[in-house]
Parts: structure tokens; sequence; C-alpha cells
């Protein structure tokens, strides 16, 4: 039987290798979505900074973060990163209905590349800090209330398991525990582009 080779395709004459299994041998470069997505200019930060860097959140809570994909790509929420001055409790809502919105300010996130100009294609909104949150929000289904018992940062790793299509919506209600609480937040998310 006659020997049979593999060549590269490119002139070079490189034949594939076979390792010791007669498998042939490959290298592969492994990245993570989020950084991949972000080498794109896919990638964002969501923040409350257009109102204050924290926000006083009271014992009756309510929503301080609305977010929804307007994107033809999947959006996949990588990480919140919550800062408090005390106990406090943010809750992560799947798709609330967003009716007359108020007691807001219009968010824009932020490109995580700095060579990038795209925009991130959503709806976002921050609380004011007029009242105890955003009214005009009917709640949706409570994911996870995440309980913060004293004062510090918290960074909460969603392991890019939350993902919104098109049209799907996330909402953040903050609440106070003991007490009105001041809180900042951030959420880093990125669209996840198909191979």
């Amino acid at each position: 039987m006659a020997d049979f080779a593999i060549k590269d395709g490119c002139g070079s004459g490189a034949r594939v290798k076979v390792c010791e299994q007669n498998r042939l041998q490959t290298d592969a470069i492994i990245m993570a979505s989020v950084h991949s997505s972000s080498k794109k200019g896919y990638a964002y930060m969501f923040n409350t900074e257009d109102t204050a860097p924290t926000l006083t959140v009271t014992t009756t809570g309510g929503y301080i973060a609305y977010l929804k994909n307007e994107s033809e790509y999947e959006m996949h929420l990588h990480k919140i990163i919550t800062t408090v001055d005390g106990a406090a409790s943010l809750s992560i809502m799947r798709n609330p209905d967003l009716g007359t919105i108020g007691n807001e300010n219009t968010h824009a996130p932020v490109n995580l590349n700095f060579s990038s100009s795209k925009t991130a294609e959503v709806v976002a909104y921050v609380w004011d800090e007029v009242g105890n949150g955003m009214t005009g929000i009917t709640d949706g289904t409570t994911l996870r209330t995440t309980t913060i018992g004293a004062a510090g940062i918290v960074i909460m790793e969603l392991s890019d398991a939350l993902i919104l299509p098109r049209g799907a919506r996330v909402g953040f209600v903050g609440k106070g525990i003991g007490g009105s609480r001041e809180m900042g937040f951030s959420l880093l998310f990125y669209f996840h582009m198909a191979r």
C-alpha cells in the first residue's frame, strides 16, 4: 500500500504530524467568548454612573437598572459588580414589562474595547434616585436575589449562563436591609457572534 500524506496546501511541503496514538497532531488557541467579543468590539459595561457612583437604595427597594436587547445577536450577561455600604439585596428580574418609564436616566453602555466605536443595540435605563426606584416597570420572574450582609464589593459571576435573545429584558432591583444603603452597580455583558 502506498504512503498517504497530508500536506499544508500552501506549497511549503510541510506534512501533518501524527502523535503516538496515531492521531493528527493539532494546536488550538482557546479564548473565552467574552474576550473574543471584546476584541471584536462587542463587549460593554452597563452601570448606574449616569446618575451617581452609588445610589441610595431604600428598604422599600425598587428598580435601579433595566436593559433590553435590541440586537440581532444573543446578549450574554457575564458579571455583576455591586458595592454597598451595609446590608442590602440585589434581585435579577427576568423579562420585566416596560410601560411608561419614570424616575429614570437613559444610559449608553460603554464599549470595553477602547479602539472600537461600536455602540450596544439596547434600551438601557438607570434610576435617577427619585422615589424608591424606576416606575412603569411590571415585575417579571425573579431569577435570583443575592443578599449582601455587610459593606464591601460583591462580584457575581454569571458564567455567561444568562442569555437574552433579541427582545428579551432584564431588570435589577436594589433594596436596603435595616435601613437605606449606598449601592453601586455594574454589569459586564457581550454580544455572542455566530461562528
